[in-house]
């Protein structure tokens, strides 16, 4: 957006919104967080801070949005993915394919990924608890579309079983995604020590990962 111009309608609130957002990602993925200011967005945006407090006014509300953008687009390719391969294979998936597929649409979503793990270490530690709290509400209803996901693939976990097993998934691959795809000294470093990277990229590893957790979370489930 080259200047600036008030948006008094909410769609045109909502457009703002949305350039706002799209700066602070472009900022995060070239120049890494400590960069991120509002100074720093309002300076991609060509705006003064006192235009852009109109819409935001901590970096970390924008984070927030941009993670429930990320979070809702990986849940509806969850969701889409495997709606189709239940026109294939009868429900539940074998399990291998299961993990497989998981594993694919995951690889396909590195930046929600980067996002999950920043929230719980850095976003949310800077947020206030009432708009935390709105926030943790809004989204455990937004991911129902991928914990229905689990609860077909594994018959007989009741909801807070299969909410607490899609956070189980997400958490693992968030965290193989930061060792994987880490700052270049951290890579340099591991290197260097001779610390082993897993050979079969995300996807790999974490398909393997999905298969071995749900193969062992049906064996406790009532016969």
């Amino acid at each position: 957006m080259v200047g600036y111009q008030r948006a008094y309608s909410a769609e045109h609130k909502a457009e703002r919104l949305e350039e706002i957002k799209a700066a602070a990602d472009h900022l995060l993925t070239t120049r890494g967080l400590h960069q991120v200011t509002l100074a720093a967005v309002a300076k991609e945006l060509g705006w003064s801070r006192g235009n852009l407090y109109r819409y935001a006014q901590t970096k970390e509300e924008i984070f927030l949005a941009l993670y429930r953008d990320h979070s809702a687009a990986y849940v509806h390719a969850l969701a889409d993915a495997f709606a189709q391969q239940s026109r294939t294979y009868a429900l539940p998936l074998p399990v291998a394919v299961f993990a497989h597929r998981w594993a694919e649409v995951t690889d396909r979503h590195h930046g929600y990924l980067r996002y999950q793990a920043l929230l719980t270490s850095v976003i949310e530690t800077n947020v206030p608890v009432d708009v935390l709290t709105a926030f943790k509400r809004d989204l455990e209803e937004e991911v129902q579309g991928a914990v229905a996901v689990v609860r077909r693939q594994v018959p007989g976990l009741g909801p807070e079983a299969a909410s607490a097993a899609y956070r189980a998934l997400l958490y693992h691959a968030a965290a193989l995604h930061s060792h994987l795809h880490g700052a270049p000294t951290q890579l340099q470093a591991m290197e260097a020590a001779g610390t082993p990277l897993p050979k079969g990229g995300l996807a790999g590893e974490l398909a393997d990962f999905v298969e071995t957790y749900l193969t062992g979370l049906t064996q406790l489930l009532p016969q």
